[in-house]
């Protein structure tokens, strides 16, 4: 579904681009955290989340060049704007 896609893209665009830029790795775990919000979360059992973990693992390896071990150091990425409540603008 091409608002998935949509939903993917608009996520990365809400993070702000100082604090990606810190980062070399930070875009891609951006990138990863928005695939798995948007597809995994909807998987409903355990043999098809463990297939979409290993379809992220190799996409990173072919088409980012970087390792899985490098980009993932604990077991949630996770980004938000609720650390700073009502910020303005949004902290993502």
């Amino acid at each position: 579904n091409l608002r998935d896609l949509a939903k993917i893209f608009q996520g990365v665009m809400m993070a702000d681009p100082k604090k990606i830029a810190d980062d070399a790795n930070m875009l891609t775990r951006l990138w990863l955290h928005e695939c798995t919000r948007i597809f995994r979360d909807r998987l409903t059992d355990e043999p098809d989340r463990e297939w979409f973990d290993k379809q992220l693992k190799l996409n990173v390896t072919e088409f980012f060049k970087k390792k899985w071990e490098q980009l993932v150091t604990s077991d949630r990425l996770i980004f938000g704007d609720y650390m700073v409540p009502g910020a303005d603008p949004r902290l993502y």
